[in-house]
């Protein structure tokens, strides 16, 4: 199990085996991560510089994307109680896009940043269609701004209450 930390830096991997008996039962574990579908040179080449082809087309066209680093506050997703859709299959994906100024998704953005099923990806794309953000801002103008996103598909899992007693 690779480690992972949480926006504070915790590390969440210590916690996980015990998570999984907890919500299981299984002592074995989570089943292992499904292996990453490959990536093709040309994706690859972009992938090392995050968010420049989208940087890149927009200065093209006479308009302007910030980093995160340009605005405050960045970009942050109105969060209405859901994420993408379970698609039968678990894993990570992280994505990266361009929130407008309206707070939509430019999905002509939309990729991947790492390795992974279509399923995973089409799960995202269809969230995303309907995603709205608070845009970011430079001053007090809503500016466009290139985002990250990473989703986890993990297993949904039954909770079961005590065995009833006859």
């Amino acid at each position: 199990m690779t480690k992972r930390a949480n926006r504070l830096g915790i590390s969440i991997a210590p916690l996980a085996a015990p998570l999984w008996f907890a919500i299981t039962g299984c002592a074995s574990g989570p089943p292992p991560e499904p292996t990453p579908l490959p990536v093709s040179a040309e994706a690859d080449s972009t992938l090392r510089v995050p968010c420049e082809a989208a940087i890149r087309k927009a200065a093209a066209g006479g308009q302007r994307v910030y980093r995160e680093n340009e605005v405050e506050p960045a970009a942050e997703l109105i969060w209405e109680g859901r994420g993408p859709k379970y698609p039968g299959e678990i894993g990570t994906l992280q994505v990266e896009f361009v929130v407008d100024s309206t707070g939509r998704v430019d999905m002509t953005t939309l990729r991947p940043l790492t390795p992974a099923s279509p399923n995973l990806f089409r799960s995202v794309r269809v969230f995303m269609a309907t995603a709205r953000f608070a845009p970011a801002l430079i001053g007090e103008r809503p500016v466009s701004q290139c985002r990250k996103f990473e989703s986890q598909f993990v297993a949904p899992s039954v909770i079961r209450g005590p065995a009833s007693r006859r």
